[in-house]
């Protein structure tokens, strides 16, 4: 052998390396943004902004991620940041300031952003106090350039990359906010709805809602549970807290979690700590006053049960909150049905932030689906359940994923054996998250069992009226269970495929115009009355159990066909009458918008006249005023009716449900109205108080709703006659309002009548508002209903013939009465 010398050699990295390890490792682009919101999170931020703004153009996309954190010094940017798989969070995992449990490990979650974009755009301005136990005084912060297709293209190692990675240093003093901003540039892909949609979809889910962190609401439970607030993250006493505001084309969307958790049914809490498992399965205020005779509210109770922790030394230990709703959402079109449709799942979250699949559309992770398809009979829940005692054919109660809503909150502390996939979505299939998934499903079987147990003696108790002569009627009964998707979401299908019901609707087109509507929905009516009394004469007179079981289920899916084909029959006549009516109001506000410029026009053309004083011709001298009082009063008058109609229709119209002034609102209608009312001389008092606040509602929808009760109130009073408004809040600080005249007084049993499509309440024609086609109460009952509030006539006060009153409770009366101050 010759003697050749042992050398010391070291690895190359390709730049390659930044592609497989940044967009080719992460599966979706949430994930890729998530890990920056992370990065935020962890550097201590107590807000994160992230604004999106042209990636519906070619070539002009930018997101823009900003947050209030410790920022980077240029010497940490240079050692840490671009330190790839660095061990910068190992040892102590809390971050200097709040004590926050990082939420990254692997170091390389910052080139995520390059699945986003070709180039990042980084400025950074360091805390001035103590950050890591060493205070700053004299450093700089940084501003720094990545491009990442000229390292790939340009360059083939990480050590050389010459101007496609460049930094300079930024000054900074006591005055510079700090933090980090990030600027994702150069996005080439134009992003369709079809993309855009789940992404932000699945960004403004990465963290739970607050139905799951924060106490229930007293009027859904009376006290709390196993616990008040859950454990959602590990963090120190000082930490303020975390939010994440979205902006540009991200912005929008609507917080619908407090109404669809007013919908609610049950309620299932699981505590899994080192000393055992605890389980409490709750009903809600709601289902326990929907319990008619022969059944009653106490028959819908709470159970508590205690278990032992399949691995009690090394957990997982969480919490978890999961609402059960078994009722249906009334339309499938509205806003609630939809919201509903996409935020359904039990989902996991870790440190705070979601971990993505488990609980997305088409996900099974707790296999919910695949039994509710298969409907197996019992279930094994290795738990005490005490006097809950297994329920023959439980089973066949069992729902699908659409119909629960729940968070299970993970810490690192508490699992810290989970292992996060390397994609960042997922954990390992491991022992350890086989027992998450077991925990958190026994938690649904005990709420099954306990539904199961409720619907059997529900069902005791009306073979028993049937047997002493008393006829059971279905229409009675108030729980209408879901119509759930007989198709389980493997994946495969796209979600119109799991549940055709939703897709119907889009087949509209279809449908041949010569189908009587009203008769066609009197054939269906009189078929399913007369199959419902079979079924119920059948079900008293089946021998077994099963077969009652399942009679039962039959009875009440044809209750909620009964229910939906009422609904529907109304809802067609209405939505057909105002799909036309829809369609000439577009072209009418374009044809208001131009006929306001032309009176401008006039206006002005008119003011380069001489002053009528001038004119020595008395003829001309009134005509002449009189034509420019004429053209003042157009220009007012189409001012105002665009006003109303930007309120209406304008791009925030119903974008977003926020709080508005009850005052500024009704004013905004009167001035609607208001040649109408000086016409018949009406007295209208406006008695609402300037510090009033509607609940969260969409300006479009509060605009309607007064307009329209307004609108009846002109028509019903005399000339000379009075309108009063008034709004109070509730105890509950649900809002009042209710709208009273001195006019034709309305009888009792019309009461109901009137608020039914094409039932005009007016018999005189006004000669400027019309007769109405009778749909203006009936928008405003369903506006009101789609925020679970009323819409009635009321008994009115002294010297008024008429009142209507509209309810809309408060889903936050907390901040309600933070708010009245």
């Amino acid at each position: 052998m010759t003697g050749y010398q042992r050398e010391s050699l070291s690895f190359s990295v390709d730049t390659h390396l930044l592609r497989e390890l940044g967009a080719l490792l992460v599966g979706r682009d949430s994930t890729a943004l998530l890990e920056l919101v992370k990065n935020a999170y962890d550097a201590d931020a107590s807000v994160v902004t992230v604004h999106a703004e042209g990636l519906d153009k070619p070539k002009t996309g930018t997101l823009t991620v900003s947050d209030d954190g410790n920022g980077m010094t240029y010497e940490r940017f240079k050692d840490a940041f671009l330190r790839i798989a660095g061990r910068d969070k190992e040892g102590n995992r809390l971050s200097p300031r709040f004590g926050r449990r990082y939420t990254g490990a692997k170091g390389i979650g910052r080139l995520a952003a390059q699945k986003l974009a070709p180039q990042l755009n980084i400025t950074s301005i360091p805390r001035r106090d103590a950050i890591r136990g060493e205070k700053i005084e004299t450093s700089t912060g940084v501003r720094a350039t990545l491009d990442w297709d000229r390292m790939e293209s340009d360059h083939d190692d990480l050590s050389m990359l010459g101007d496609s990675l460049t930094a300079q240093r930024v000054s900074i003093d006591d005055a510079t906010r700090s933090g980090t901003t990030l600027t994702l540039s150069g996005i080439s892909d134009v992003w369709s709805s079809g993309r855009l949609g789940p992404f932000i979809r699945e960004i403004r889910a990465c963290r739970p809602a607050d139905i799951f962190i924060q106490g229930l609401p007293r009027k859904m439970v009376d006290k709390h549970l196993l616990f008040d607030e859950p454990i959602v993250r590990e963090h120190g006493e000082s930490d303020v807290g975390f939010s994440l505001d979205l902006s540009g084309q991200f912005e929008g969307g609507d917080e619908l979690w407090p109404s669809l958790a007013a919908r609610s049914s049950w309620v299932v809490e699981i505590d899994a700590n080192e000393d055992g498992i605890k389980y409490c399965v709750s009903p809600t205020k709601r289902l326990q006053a929907s319990l008619k005779p022969p059944s009653t509210p106490t028959w819908a109770r709470k159970y508590e049960f205690a278990g032992e922790h399949p691995n009690g030394k090394n957990g997982p230990f969480f919490q978890a909150r999961i609402l059960v709703i078994e009722n249906t959402l009334g339309r499938r079109t509205t806003p609630l049905a939809r919201f509903a449709y996409t935020e359904s799942g039990i989902r996991v979250f870790l440190e705070g932030f979601r971990v993505l699949p488990y609980g997305s559309l088409g996900d099974d992770w707790l296999e919910l689906d695949r039994d509710y398809s298969r409907k197996p009979r019992d279930y094994d829940t290795n738990v005490d359940t005490g006097p809950l005692k297994p329920i023959e054919n439980e089973g066949y109660f069992q729902l699908g994923n659409r119909s629960y809503y729940g968070a299970v909150l993970l810490t690192e502390r508490g699992a810290p054996h989970l292992q996060a996939l390397v994609n960042r979505e997922g954990f390992v299939p491991d022992e350890y998250f086989d027992n998450l998934k077991s925990i958190v499903r026994t938690g649904v079987d005990l709420s099954v069992r306990a539904r199961a147990s409720l619907q059997r003696r529900i069902s005791a108790a009306e073979r028993a009226d049937a047997r002493s002569g008393q006829e059971f009627k279905p229409e009675e009964d108030p729980i209408k269970p879901r119509n759930e998707a007989e198709t389980p979401n493997d994946g495969t299908a796209e979600p119109n495929e799991i549940n055709q019901a939703y897709s119907d609707a889009e087949f509209a087109d279809d449908i041949d115009e010569d189908i009587d509507f009203p008769r066609s929905f009197g054939k269906i009516d009189d078929t399913i009355t007369e199959v419902l009394s079979l079924a119920t004469n059948l079900r008293a007179e089946l021998a077994t159990t099963e077969l009652r079981d399942r009679s039962t289920q039959l009875l009440s899916l044809l209750q909620s066909v009964q229910v939906d084909v009422a609904e529907l029959r109304d809802e067609q006549l209405t939505l057909r009458t105002l799909a036309g009516v829809g369609t000439q109001f577009t072209a009418f506000v374009h044809e208001i918008n131009g006929l306001l410029g032309q009176a401008q026009a006039l206006r002005s053309l008119l003011s380069n006249f001489p002053e009528a004083e001038q004119i020595a011709n008395l003829r001309q001298r009134k005509a002449l005023r009189a034509l420019q009082e004429s053209s003042d009063e157009l220009v007012q008058s189409l001012t105002r009716q665009m006003s109303y109609m930007t309120d209406v229709v304008g791009p925030d119209a119903r974008r977003r449900r926020r709080r508005l002034n009850v005052t500024d609102r009704v004013e905004s209608a009167i001035r609607v109205l208001a040649p109408r009312i000086a016409d018949k001389n009406i007295r209208l008092e406006n008695a609402v108080s300037v510090a009033i606040l509607t609940p969260p509602v969409f300006p479009a929808e509060m605009s309607i709703i007064l307009t329209n009760l307004l609108t009846n109130a002109i028509k019903f009073v005399d000339a000379g006659g009075t309108i009063s408004v008034d709004a109070r809040l509730g105890a509950d600080m649900s809002l009042h309002l209710r709208i009273e005249n001195t006019g034709v007084r309305v009888a009792k049993s019309d009461w109901s009548r009137f608020f039914r499509p094409f039932e005009s309440s007016t018999t005189n024609v006004d000669v400027v508002l019309g007769q109405g086609m009778g749909l203006g109460l009936p928008i405003v009952r369903s506006l009101a209903s789609d925020y679970e509030g009323t819409a009635s006539f009321v008994t009115p006060s002294p010297g008024f013939s008429t009142a209507v009153e509209v309810v809309l409770p408060d889903p936050r009366p907390d901040i309600a009465r933070k708010n009245q101050g």
